[in-house]
């Protein structure tokens, strides 16, 4: 399993901030022990970090993670960003391939 970027809060002069945090880490689960995941870091997909995005697994034509949409503008359940700005979603589509462990544009 793949999972990316995130948010930070942070508190400035007693207001909190939510940031975007990048990251991505793979997740290996133990065949033999299901509750054991080995995990680790891997490279930060392309463009920039991406919060609430889709992610599917596919196996055709290659095995990958594909994922999809996102904000850049952290945001709460009505769409509205912490930052009381509105949340956009991105088109941006990519994959995460497991046979060579490389991010590939899809769109």
């Amino acid at each position: 399993m793949i999972l990316s970027d995130g948010v930070q809060m942070v508190v400035d002069e007693g207001e909190e901030i939510f940031n975007m945090s990048p990251g991505s880490i793979k997740g290996e689960i133990n065949s033999e022990e299901h509750t054991e995941i080995n995990w680790s870091r891997i490279q930060q997909h392309p463009g920039e970090a991406r919060y609430r995005m889709a992610a599917v697994g596919v196996s055709s034509p290659v095995e990958m993670v594909v994922f999809a949409g996102g904000s850049s503008n952290p945001y709460n359940y009505n769409g509205i960003g912490y930052n009381s700005k509105p949340s956009f979603a991105s088109n941006t589509v990519f994959g995460y391939r497991l046979d060579t462990n490389q991010w590939v544009e899809l769109a």
